[in-house]
């Protein structure tokens, strides 16, 4: 893998793991009365990943240029973001809608 390409990884690496978390734990919210364990597992896999990718991405081995550069600082942060995101919304489908409210 290029520098380059490592340096911007970590945006649709975040990305992919928030959005599959959260459609995983909407399509499965109904079985999580039944396994409560489900959703939230979902979740931390998914929050790990992101977290691969901001690694993956500030790991990136510094070149001249500036635009891997700016791709390594935008990579980290946005799966940082997403990171973020996808702690609060595991969180929320853990204590708060946890699918048995029907």
């Amino acid at each position: 893998m290029t520098p380059q390409l490592r340096a911007w990884s970590g945006l649709p690496i975040g990305l992919s793991s928030w959005y599959g978390a959260h459609e995983l734990g909407f399509y499965l919210a109904s079985s999580n009365c039944s396994r409560p364990w489900l959703v939230p597992a979902i979740h931390a896999g998914a929050l790990l990943l992101s977290l691969c990718g901001a690694a993956m991405s500030a790991g990136a081995a510094p070149t001249e240029t500036e635009s891997s550069k700016l791709g390594a600082w935008v990579g980290t942060g946005a799966a940082l973001l997403f990171a973020f995101v996808i702690l609060w919304q595991g969180v929320a489908a853990t204590f708060f809608y946890n699918g048995c409210e029907r």
